[in-house]
């Protein structure tokens, strides 16, 4: 009874890596996708800061079309950085964080209430000269 060729699948070992190898593969991937395409909101997402916890990458980035950008370019960031670090454990987690917007100081009232929160004694002083604060 003959079956056929049999294929055989070697698994290697997984590779162990560091913070530079991964800044390393990261950063090459990046400049690969900027050659093929130079989206700036995917070169947004491609220049984070990142950390690694075991063979978990984890990104930080501020906004929801960063998160479409990255799930876009996911399997083929994986495959790639999997391949170079010669890792097959490697995963990716993201985490929206939203900064915070400063209010913009335009009127005379707004710049008054900012500085007399940074000097309180600021209301003391504007009590005692009588002054108003538009002007």
């Amino acid at each position: 009874m003959d079956v056929g060729p049999v294929a055989v699948t070697t698994s290697r070992p997984d590779k162990p890596f560091d913070l530079d190898d991964l800044q390393a593969a990261w950063a090459t991937f990046a400049r690969i996708r900027r050659e093929k395409s130079d989206i700036t909101t995917e070169q947004v997402v491609l220049n984070r800061e990142l950390t690694l916890d075991g063979t978990t990458i984890h990104l930080k980035l501020d906004n929801t079309l960063q998160v479409d950008f990255l799930t876009e370019l996911k399997p083929d960031l994986l495959g790639y950085l999997r391949s170079e670090l010669q890792n097959s454990q490697i995963k990716l987690e993201h985490q929206v964080v939203f900064q915070e917007v400063k209010k913009m100081i335009y009127s005379s009232q707004d710049k008054y209430n900012y500085l007399a929160e940074k000097n309180p004694a600021l209301h003391e002083l504007r009590k005692v000269l009588n002054l108003d604060v538009d002007y």
